[in-house]
């Protein structure tokens, strides 16, 4: 049987992917895609029941949590985006409470995960049993914030921040081009600006510096995901590893990653929306200048 690796970028449908595989039974690995490194893994156990795994390398040492959780259908799923009911989104959950009162892995970990692991390696073997990884960057040594210049310069000049030893190198290698690459792409150049500017990521910019320096930041935020495209693309012919290129917008979940159940392609439309409710009158105009920009 087929395993995946899923190389996204920001809003790229890896929400989508995890519960597809939730849904049909399947387990799946997230990498953080931000400055500390983790991972996040998912196995269905028996019936309704599903483990999930932390993986991250602290000063001391590896470490790793588990914990079990239900879901007895689809909705149940959908729900899991925000799992503790807060603001922490499902890719960022933590098995411990952080200084703000929220079971957020990026908060709690901040100083205490490595940014750049030493023994990281050593879970390897393990994350490669998940049947789809999300984010593998961290596999091959590329480390740290997936949408800003930084990953993208790294990936250009094929230099990733952390080196792992000969043995592992050739192992991920081995493993990668084993695997079905999936390399995901926005058709509907609307649909992917509008989720840019909903999301709010950049909202403590719109708070602090206004609504001309959030809309730029989104702006160049959405440009530096094109770029990441062809910088993965480009490292990934370098280093021999084929992949498929699969259209968010029209491309079929269930053929592409062989699954049995399908879910609505947009269900997860509006979970991760943030931007506040005053704005949102807005949202065509900026996505209309910044296609026009382009």
């Amino acid at each position: 049987m087929d395993k995946y690796t899923y190389w996204s970028y920001l809003k790229g449908g890896k929400f989508h992917i995890k519960c597809l595989f939730n849904y049909n039974k399947k387990s799946w690995l997230h990498f953080n895609q931000g400055d500390i490194v983790y991972a996040l893994g998912n196995l269905h156990k028996l019936g309704q029941l599903y483990k999930v795994t932390w993986y991250w390398e602290e000063d001391s040492g590896l470490s790793y949590q588990e914990k079990y959780r239900t879901y007895k259908n689809l909705t149940d799923i959908l729900q899991g985006s925000h799992p503790h009911g807060d603001r922490t989104h499902w890719n960022q959950e933590s098995p411990f409470i952080g200084d703000r009162g929220e079971y957020n892995l990026r908060h709690w970990g901040k100083n205490k995960i490595k940014k750049t692991p030493i023994r990281f390696e050593e879970f390897f073997d393990e994350l490669f049993t998940y049947d789809i990884i999300e984010n593998p960057l961290p596999l091959l040594g590329y480390v740290g914030k997936i949408g800003e210049e930084d990953m993208n310069k790294n990936l250009k000049n094929l230099s990733p921040p952390t080196a792992y030893s000969s043995t592992s190198s050739e192992k991920v290698l081995k493993e990668l081009r084993q695997r079905v690459n999936i390399v995901p792409y926005k058709e509907n150049l609307y649909h992917q600006a509008y989720n840019f500017f909903t999301d709010g990521t950049s909202i403590q910019i719109l708070y602090h510096q206004g609504e001309d320096a959030y809309v730029k930041a989104v702006h160049d935020k959405i440009n530096r995901v094109k770029n990441l495209f062809q910088n993965v693309t480009s490292m990934l012919e370098y280093n021999h590893i084929p992949y498929k290129l699969f259209n968010l917008d029209r491309d079929s979940y269930v053929d592409v990653f062989s699954l049995h159940q399908d879910i609505p392609r947009y269900s997860s439309d509006g979970l991760f929306t943030s931007l506040p409710e005053k704005y949102m009158s807005k949202v065509k105009g900026w996505v209309e200048d910044y296609l026009c920009s382009q």
